[in-house]
């Protein structure tokens, strides 16, 4: 019996135009995945507020940088 099931990545893209995609994390369930993101994107906003004042003049998350949740079926 072929059995399968689905895991949610969360995902980065540096670059939309230049780079591919990373997979960050995998999780068993869409909420864990929600959390985690949530998490990430929580600490570099906290990277940047502590940062130099200087580079704040950039933002947090650039322009060109996408992070997302993708489901997936995993096949036995």
């Amino acid at each position: 019996m072929i059995m399968n099931e689905t895991v949610y990545t969360v995902s980065y893209n540096p670059c939309v135009y230049e780079s591919g995609l990373m997979t960050l994390s995998l999780h068993r369930t869409k909420k864990g995945a929600y959390l985690a993101l949530k998490k990430l994107l929580f600490d570099k906003h906290e990277q940047w507020i502590e940062g130099p004042k200087r580079m704040r003049d950039l933002y947090c998350i650039q322009n060109d940088e996408r992070y997302f949740i993708k489901e997936m079926e995993v096949k036995d």
